[in-house]
């Protein structure tokens, strides 16, 4: 049941984190309890959204945005200043939001209509995007993907060299990392079972504190065996030391795949046939699914829009932060300087004018900070729509859009991303070169991106 897969994914996501302290970076963590909670938010969004009169809402998401759109504010002089920058960046975010919802009423019909069946795992994006285990690691390890499970490969190749390295006492050594990798290994599947099994705490506390007097005492044995490693062996040691940490990373994780893996599919299946029959009950209309590509159309250029407001946004904030925290010192001098002259009215306006500036660059920063995540939480709303998109051209459910103008837009919110120095992600960059090479599938003609108009 999903209970009962959920209740597995979480028991198991506590022990993985909880057990690799020092492995596991906080990162990775993070990322973990995030995915459960996409799995779960999707099937709700899921859900939520075919349970609503999709012509109508699409309608009232349509109007909605001819509404924003009128108020987007044209500088008289060409400038705006910080308030119009702000309403215009409002504006563009919530009309690329109510595009994306447009987008997942419409594709969630399509799909729920179709006689596609979903993948055995079940594990997606919103919409048909089917993840295997490759991509949950990915989104799991995130930036650091490639380093953990480069170093899970090399950690054989160094043990055996280090094997080599100590071939003169490679017996003994050979029985102490044995010793030491079993006691390990049930140290863990214990520390499991006390998450699973609280009745047995008590028994299982006194074996993880016996089994971890074992480690210290073989690793004790075996630091003494290590003092007599020649020049080239402590190298070796020391590299697969390093090693040993970011491949523990990557066994942790990959334990712990299976059951999101399970929970996805649990939650696809239970969500299926509510899905269906919703919908064909309150479909989404013909004219809906004709307008598709245009949406999508809108919906990117809404999007680059907003990237274009939020980059300026973010700019000025954080350069006015700037000028404002080179005025503090010669202030501050200033005050210094009235003090010594005993002008204690100056001081008291100066000092006061001082903490302000300081607390107008805090705020200043705080709030670039801020729109910084909103637009991370925007670009990784982009790259669920588009993968979407994607897989319904890729089933031949959808024309595909100009790729060259798709991928253009891409590239500019790629590049405004970057300064206002969102990181990179590797999905976003395989979502790139999957738009590149979508227009040559001979499944339809492209239909070009059009700008919508002027009015912004």
């Amino acid at each position: 049941s999903s209970a009962k897969a959920l209740q597995s994914a979480i028991v198991q996501s506590r022990s993985t984190i909880s057990s690799t302290t020092n492995t596991l970076e906080p990162s990775i963590a993070d990322a973990i309890s995030q995915n459960i909670v996409d799995s779960i938010s999707n099937t709700v969004n899921k859900v939520t959204a075919v349970s609503q009169d999709g012509a109508r809402t699409i309608q009232t998401l349509e109007t909605e945005i001819e509404g924003l759109i009128s108020n987007v504010v044209v500088p008289k002089y060409g400038q705006a200043n910080a308030g119009e920058m702000m309403a215009n960046r409002d504006i563009h975010k919530l009309a690329a939001e109510k595009y994306s919802k447009i987008l997942e009423i419409t594709m969630q019909s399509k799909n729920a209509s179709s006689s596609t069946t979903a993948a055995p795992n079940g594990f997606t994006n919103n919409n048909g995007h089917t993840k295997n285990s490759n991509d949950i690691m990915a989104a799991l390890l995130g930036d650091q993907y490639e380093t953990i499970s480069t170093s899970k490969l090399q950690q054989a190749e160094l043990q055996q060299q280090l094997d080599k390295a100590t071939s003169s006492t490679f017996t003994g050594r050979q029985r102490i990392v044995s010793n030491l990798t079993t006691y390990t290994t049930e140290r863990d599947q214990v520390a499991t079972r006390m998450e699973e099994l609280k009745l047995e705490m008590h028994r299982l506390a006194t074996t993880h504190s016996n089994l971890t007097q074992k480690i210290n005492d073989r690793t004790l044995d075996l630091t003494k065996f290590d003092r007599n490693l020649t020049g080239e062996g402590k190298d070796i040691e020391a590299r697969l030391a390093e090693t040993n940490k970011k491949a523990q990373a990557y066994d942790n994780v990959v334990g712990l795949v299976h059951y999101l893996e399970q929970l996805g599919g649990v939650l696809t299946t239970s969500t299926a046939s509510f899905t269906k029959a919703v919908v064909t009950k309150t479909p989404v209309g013909e004219e809906a699914l004709e307008k598709f590509l245009r949406s999508m159309e809108l919906y990117l250029m809404r999007m680059k829009r907003y990237f274009d407001a939020e980059v300026r946004m973010v700019g000025f904030l954080r350069e006015r932060a700037i000028s404002l925290e080179q005025q503090l010192p010669s202030l501050e001098f200033e005050i210094q300087e009235c003090t010594a002259l005993g002008m204690t009215s100056n001081v008291s306006e100066m000092t006061k004018n001082l903490k302000d500036m300081v607390q107008n660059v805090a705020d200043d920063r705080g709030i670039a900070d801020a729109l910084s995540r909103e637009a991370e939480n925007m670009r990784h709303d982009l790259m669920e729509r588009s993968e979407q998109y994607l897989d319904m051209v890729r089933r031949g459910e959808s024309k595909a859009l100009d790729n060259t103008a798709h991928g253009s837009v891409l590239d500019t919110i790629r590049q405004n991303a970057i300064q206002i120095e969102l990181p990179e992600t590797r999905r976003y960059k395989v979502l790139m070169t999957s738009v590149s090479g979508i227009a040559s599938r001979p499944i339809a003609a492209p239909a070009p991106i059009a700008a919508p108009a002027p009015i912004a």
